[in-house]
């Protein structure tokens, strides 16, 4: 089976977490967990194609992109993502995470939730105190 692919992401927003002067990210790179995640980008735009082993083509003009990354051993044993970045109010972002954490001997449901809207970041998470209900 073969994929091509040939994309251009333009105007990437970032996503950084930042606690005491440092990123999420940093905070966990020398903590042993079992997956880590990482939102590269929350929106940009995305340009170009992808065509499967059967010819199939899909073309990317100007369309709505978000990229993230998970690395580690393996995910959590319970957990829910969502995204969306398509509303009718450009450069509004919704993004969505709550899964078991295993940290340690520890095990909790943690949550992360990011709302970017006019120009504005708003972060739910574990970290900061925020609760589900």
């Amino acid at each position: 089976m073969s994929l091509s692919i040939s994309i251009v992401i333009v105007s990437p927003l970032p996503f950084t977490i930042v606690i005491f002067n440092y990123s999420v990210q940093a905070l966990t790179r020398s903590v042993k967990m079992a997956c880590k995640h990482g939102v590269i980008s929350m929106h940009h735009q995305v340009n170009g194609t992808l065509t499967d082993a059967s010819g199939h083509t899909l073309i990317f003009k100007q369309d709505h992109g978000y990229l993230e990354k998970d690395w580690g051993h393996s995910f959590p044993e319970k957990y829910i993502w969502a995204q969306a970045n398509h509303f009718p109010k450009k450069q509004t972002n919704l993004m969505l995470s709550v899964a078991t954490i295993s940290l340690f001997k520890l095990s909790f449901i943690g949550h992360l939730c990011h709302l970017h809207l006019d120009g504005k970041d708003y972060r739910f998470a574990t970290y900061n105190g925020s609760k589900i209900t």
